[in-house]
């Protein structure tokens, strides 16, 4: 029996198609972002204690649409569950570097700790995108390095309270990676200029356990 195919539907479940619609969704919110955050800057012109009171910028009702972290966090939590799968019982570091290097990172929870680009140090998110040149993360609303350090008081940019979207360049950038095994938590370095290829074809790369550089201890 051959399935019969609706007016329209042809393309359903394409992948080329779910890729598209992912990059609108990114480019649309990227969008969205920039242009809250100039309404933003006229509404605080207006009145410079507009978010004086505020717990949480969200309350505002312009910023009702914002990608929140929080509805990410259960992505995370399926990303270590494959990774405790994918590493079993071994403690064994160069093993676990080598299949960390080829395994999937959308999901995992990146931190920016050395870039060229001096503001997104400090940066970290849930990668929810992964291309060839670039992650995507969702970071959490007013989360920035300054939080961790005692004699500076946080004060946040607008872009940093917004939180949501952020596309950040593999090239120049390495990355910390906490990983939680079954025994104990354990810190990696990924350098960000060995990924410059695509997810699908690192995992399919074979790295020999003496000679792989993508990931430090």
């Amino acid at each position: 029996m051959t399935a019969i195919q609706l007016p329209g539907r042809q393309n359903r479940f394409s992948p080329t198609k779910t890729k598209n619609e992912f990059k609108s969704f990114i480019t649309d919110n990227l969008k969205f972002q920039n242009r809250l955050t100039r309404q933003l800057q006229l509404k605080l012109k207006k009145d410079p204690n507009l978010l004086n009171n505020l717990n949480d910028i969200a309350e505002l009702r312009i910023c009702k649409n914002l990608i929140r972290y929080e509805d990410y966090t259960e992505m995370n939590k399926l990303w270590k569950g494959y990774m405790l799968e994918i590493l079993g019982t071994t403690n064994h570091i160069p093993t676990m570097v080598s299949k960390l290097s080829s395994s999937e990172l959308i999901g995992s929870e990146l931190e920016v700790i050395q870039s060229r680009c001096i503001n997104n140090i400090g940066t970290k998110g849930i990668v929810i995108w992964e291309s060839q040149q670039n992650f995507v993360m969702v970071v959490p609303r007013q989360a920035n390095w300054k939080k961790g350090i005692s004699t500076i008081k946080p004060e946040f940019t607008l872009k940093e309270r917004i939180g949501g979207l952020r596309v950040i360049s593999k090239r120049n950038t390495n990355f910390k990676l906490q990983l939680e095994t079954q025994e104990s938590s354990i810190t990696f370095e990924i350098i960000g200029n060995r990924l410059l290829i695509r997810s699908t074809d690192r995992a399919t790369r074979r790295f020999k356990n003496h000679s792989v550089k993508d990931i430090d201890v």
